[in-house]
């Protein structure tokens, strides 16, 4: 009997089981950033900081491949929580 409720025709492919294990591993990653408070693209950018060091927020954006705009609220969250400092 089949061991999945998708069809073989899926399961049978690398390429569909790699989708489905990153899908997986992503929900679990947000759970765990969840229950800090956090969310998995705040991760990308405390992760992009502690390999940069400081930088503007523009080019933060380009690293962790987000619109300028989020990260602006961002750095005001992550502030607000002691997770990072703004400096001139």
């Amino acid at each position: 009997p089949p061991s999945s409720d998708r069809p073989a025709a899926l399961t049978g492919h690398v390429a569909y089981l790699a989708v489905e294990l990153g899908y997986r591993a992503q929900r679990r990653f947000e759970a765990a950033m969840s229950d800090l408070g956090l969310r998995a693209t705040h991760f990308d950018f405390l992760a992009a900081l502690e390999e940069f060091g400081p930088q503007p927020q523009t080019q933060i954006a380009a690293a962790v491949r987000l619109d300028p705009a989020r990260i602006v609220g961002m750095t005001d969250l992550l502030g607000e929580r002691g997770l990072v400092e703004r400096t001139v």
